[in-house]
């Protein structure tokens, strides 16, 4: 059913809740494609199971970064919060590295727009958008608007 799992009641249960109920396969439109949630859906979580792992699924920890399309960050925590998820057993360091490009994304945005007001605060990991365990978020007057014509 929907909404028996984490987020199932939330927006993640709008797709399935759509697919299952308001446009059901039929024999014209072909069912759903389970996708691998390691590539699509990673949230660098153990798998759910006993015993470990289950038949047919994958340790998303051990999944390359680069082989990762989305990564979820619940586990990881959000990188606006300044301390990603660390997991004994995250030996490719996910959280860290998503964050890292969390960042980096933002950086780039920054360039793009003109402005990158965090030049002096500048370290290798979160691009002086965190300081002393706080974010510094942007601010909208920085953010040159387009004129109106």
């Amino acid at each position: 059913g929907i909404g028996h799992w984490w987020g199932g009641t939330t927006f993640q249960g709008i797709v399935p809740y759509y697919f299952h109920r308001v446009k059901p396969p039929t024999s014209t439109r072909a069912p759903f494609v389970e996708v691998d949630r390691c590539k699509y859906d990673n949230m660098v979580d153990k798998e759910v199971g006993n015993p470990l792992p289950q038949a047919g699924q994958k340790r998303c920890r051990s999944t390359p970064f680069a082989d990762i399309s989305l990564l979820h960050f619940t586990l990881c925590q959000k990188p606006w919060k300044c301390a990603p998820g660390r997991w004994p057993d995250d030996t490719l360091k996910l959280c860290m590295q998503a964050h890292s490009e969390w960042h980096q994304i933002r950086h780039r945005f920054e360039i793009s727009m003109s402005f990158d007001g965090k030049e002096e605060q500048k370290d290798n990991y979160h691009l002086g958008h965190c300081r002393y365990g706080k974010y510094w978020p942007m601010t909208l007057n920085e953010i040159p608007m387009p004129r109106q014509p």
